[in-house]
């Protein structure tokens, strides 16, 4: 008698791409460690227990491998299913955040669920990465015309209720990553030009009309001013983290610095890699992601359907440009910016979302059976 469970499972197991699934998981152990270090002193600082972050974490990261794998189960239009109805549900939490969401360093991001707190724009981000790329999709066959505007229609709603908490950088993201999809769908170069500039205008604009983007960018420029615990003070401790840790780092829980970086578990996971590993260990991480994009560009080309080409494009490059915005901040290459490391970062949002992008990608760039 055949084993249906073993032989899909057998089925699935030789039709994923193995290395994107080995890289994910191995970048959601390893900011498992990296957490184990970092949550302990953010307990102690709150007066809470010394593992309450850990242990949250540990369930974050359970819940992620499972829907990596669960996910990476799905065909083209089981995606696009899940993505709608992860679309309609993180919707309506994006809209109810202005309402009910909760303040946390000047923004209004996040909204308290069943004891749990989410942020829905980290959330929605794979719904809107795929249902965007099947209504390109559908324009770029010529099945329907219209599915263009709808697309950045949709887009530009999700962006504006961004921009209302406000989050600056997942609308670059949203952005960014929907100009990428367009152009593997076909649009021309004179309107990717048009939108490009029309974002560098958004930015000037979020700079003269936004207090936080405008402290942010001339902290920076001006090299810190008075900020003496802010943004650019987290950037001089996470220099001085790399500085110490060296080629080999100071060993797993030894580092110091971190202790004096509030978002080490965070926006500053990065510089807490580089103290207590060293820079061939975060030079690892780098390449991790590298070889993320590279498979997504070489199964981009093995790919014959359109709607998978442009999602598979948009998933990959979304996951690489976050990674790199949050790895150059910490290198005070760019301004800080509240992103988190994807699948390394503490946050149950993020790590999730992470997860259901990778879990999408895997499932969209399986081979077909021989």
């Amino acid at each position: 008698m055949v084993n249906k469970s073993a032989s899909r499972f057998n089925y699935w197991w030789w039709q994923i791409d193995r290395g994107i699934l080995s890289v994910v998981l191995g970048l959601i152990f390893a900011g498992v460690f990296l957490n184990m270090s970092t949550t302990p002193h953010l307990a102690y600082k709150l007066k809470i227990g010394s593992f309450v972050f850990f242990q949250r974490h540990l369930i974050y990261t359970l819940l992620a491998v499972g829907l990596v794998i669960g996910c990476s189960f799905l065909s083209r239009p089981g995606v696009l299913a899940t993505s709608l109805i992860l679309f309609a549900f993180t919707f309506l939490l994006l809209m109810a955040v202005p309402f009910t969401g909760s303040v946390i360093k000047g923004a209004k991001r996040w909204i308290n669920l069943f004891g749990f707190s989410l942020q829905p724009t980290e959330l929605i981000k794979p719904a809107l990465i795929v249902i965007c790329a099947w209504l390109l999709s559908q324009w770029s066959s010529k099945k329907w015309p219209q599915a263009l505007w709808l697309s950045l229609g949709v887009l530009g709603v999700v962006s504006l209720l961004a921009l209302l908490q406000p989050d600056v950088g997942m609308t670059f993201l949203f952005i960014s990553t929907w100009i990428v999809q367009a152009f593997v769908a076909g649009l021309s170069f004179k309107i990717i030009f048009i939108l490009l500039g029309s974002g560098v205008g958004a930015l000037g604009l979020a700079y003269l009309l936004l207090p936080h983007v405008h402290s942010r960018i001339n902290t920076f420029l001006n090299g810190g001013g008075d900020d003496k615990f802010g943004s650019y003070y987290q950037i001089q401790k996470a220099l001085q983290a790399f500085q110490d840790g060296g080629l080999f780092g100071k060993g797993p829980g030894e580092g110091i610095i971190k202790r004096h970086i509030p978002d080490a578990h965070a926006d500053f996971i990065f510089s807490v890699a580089g103290e207590e590993f060293g820079f061939f260990f975060c030079l690892a991480i780098v390449l991790c992601f590298a070889y993320i994009f590279r498979k997504t560009l070489t199964r981009l080309w093995r790919i014959d359907n359109m709607f998978a080409s442009i999602a598979i494009i948009g998933l990959g490059f979304n996951i690489t440009l976050q990674a790199l915005i949050n790895i150059a901040s910490n290198l005070k290459l760019i301004p800080t910016k509240g992103m988190a490391l994807p699948f390394l970062s503490y946050g149950g949002s993020s790590l999730i979302s992470s997860a259901i992008m990778s879990g999408f990608l895997i499932a969209l760039t399986k081979r077909k059976a021989e």
